[in-house]
């Protein structure tokens, strides 16, 4: 049996709804189609962003997580330490730098080390946001 290989091609991404200000992390290793699928054009979106598809627009992505398990930890760590769409762009800023954004109630949780390599895109058509 192989061993899978790591590949650093896991995403972390933020999405805005336009029309109800609600904010989403999920992680992927394709942003384009996962963003398709959120939006409805294409089959597979999650449940919690079946309401008001059409609205969704990526924030931006954090890149270079070595896999599935990584990048998720890293998405469940980012839902539960920044809440809003700026505190969640300001969480995803810090974690670009190497920082582990602290949770807002409970500053005392630990830190967890930032994967090296990870790099920061925001997406051209929230600019305005």
């Amino acid at each position: 049996m192989q061993k899978t290989q790591k590949t650093n091609n896991w995403h972390v991404y933020l999405l805005w709804n336009t029309r109800t200000k609600r904010t989403y992390i999920g992680a992927t290793t394709n942003p384009d189609r996962r963003l398709r699928q959120h939006r409805g054009e294409l089959v597979g979106g999650a449940k919690s962003t079946k309401r008001e598809q059409k609205y969704w627009v990526r924030i931006g992505y954090l890149s270079g997580f070595q896999d599935r398990r990584e990048a998720y930890r890293w998405e469940k760590l980012l839902k539960m330490r920044a809440a809003g769409v700026e505190g969640r762009k300001a969480a995803f800023v810090l974690v670009s730098q190497g920082i582990c954004p602290k949770h807002p109630v409970k500053p005392h949780l630990p830190d967890y080390p930032v994967p090296t390599n990870i790099s920061l895109k925001f997406s051209d058509e929230s600019a305005d946001k």
